[in-house]
């Protein structure tokens, strides 16, 4: 395929992707998106700035917390994943931790299925996972990992959501958290 091919495939793969009026009705001013915890519609909550969120272990040490997001004036796409797959029309979601030196979160962007609940769109209980640092550091296998997470827990943490929609609407929030590690003799759940 030449690459002027491959410029033509991509071109009307956006455009299967964009509903033009359904976009036309929706105005990017109005987007909104709200972070929180939950785990069915019924059960959403806005999470607080400064609130801690718990930190749960993995069964092979990495270590994650729990989000949720709600989301209203937006082109929110299919409800079926393997159609909004094929049209291009699922929302882009990236869900951050950074700590005060940078990002501690792998790249996670990728299209989701939202629910629908109210005339609002809800994405439920998504796990974040994330690292100790920033950059590893050359001593990291001398370190007393207790008293990485100790520190970690005095620290503010910025939570943040970036949503696409396939209409071009960008919203983005974010959140100023603390963290809840358990101990680290405690098993994992599971």
């Amino acid at each position: 395929m030449t690459r002027s091919h491959a410029l033509v495939l991509l071109a009307a793969l956006v455009l299967v992707g964009c509903d033009e009026e359904t976009c036309e009705t929706l105005d990017p001013a109005d987007a909104w998106v709200e972070l929180g915890d939950g785990t069915s519609a019924t059960d959403f909550t806005s999470v607080e700035p400064g609130a801690t969120l718990l930190v749960e272990r993995g069964s092979q040490g990495g270590m994650h917390i729990w989000a949720a997001v709600a989301l209203g004036n937006i082109q929110p796409g299919p409800e079926d994943l393997w159609e909004g797959l094929r049209t291009g029309e699922l929302p882009n979601i990236t869900l951050n931790l950074s700590g005060p030196n940078g990002l501690l979160t792998p790249d996670n962007e990728r299209p989701q299925v939202l629910e629908r609940a109210d005339g609002e769109y809800l994405l439920l209980h998504q796990q974040l996972q994330f690292k100790h640092f920033e950059e590893l550091p050359d001593n990291w296998q001398e370190l007393d990992y207790a008293e990485v997470e100790a520190a970690m827990e005095e620290e503010d943490h910025v939570l943040s959501i970036r949503v696409e929609d396939s209409c071009g609407t960008v919203v983005e929030a974010e959140l100023v958290v603390r963290l809840d590690f358990p101990d680290r003799g405690e098993e994992a759940p599971g």
